[in-house]
């Protein structure tokens, strides 16, 4: 497993790192950082994987892939209490996003 320590910070005033876990298959990366959320896994976890046998995408719709065909991945965010996000800051989509990962915790 990578450490995390390693990485530099993601920037701005985030205490983030990345952690980048590769995984040859997996059911779901979507399920596997929701799980790792859960059991309070810090910001700036990625699961990357080659094919998945279970993905999920938005409304509860299956994402099925051929092995190798497509970029398969899940990043733990978190916005820190009390943080604002500017309209700049925004990345497009990621609201929509935030919101179809966070609904399963």
């Amino acid at each position: 497993m990578p450490d995390p320590a390693a990485n530099p910070p993601l920037g701005g005033e985030t205490s983030w790192h990345w952690q980048v876990l590769h995984f040859d298959g997996i059911d779901s990366t979507n399920r596997y950082v929701l799980d790792e959320a859960r059991a309070g896994a810090p910001a700036g976890l990625v699961a990357v994987a080659d094919h998945q046998t279970a993905g999920r995408g938005r409304l509860g719709r299956s994402w099925e892939a051929a092995p190798g065909s497509s970029l398969l991945v899940s990043v733990l965010l978190r916005q820190q209490a009390g943080a604002a996000v500017s309209e700049d800051s925004k990345v497009p989509g990621l609201d929509g996003a935030k919101t179809v990962a966070l609904g399963s915790l």
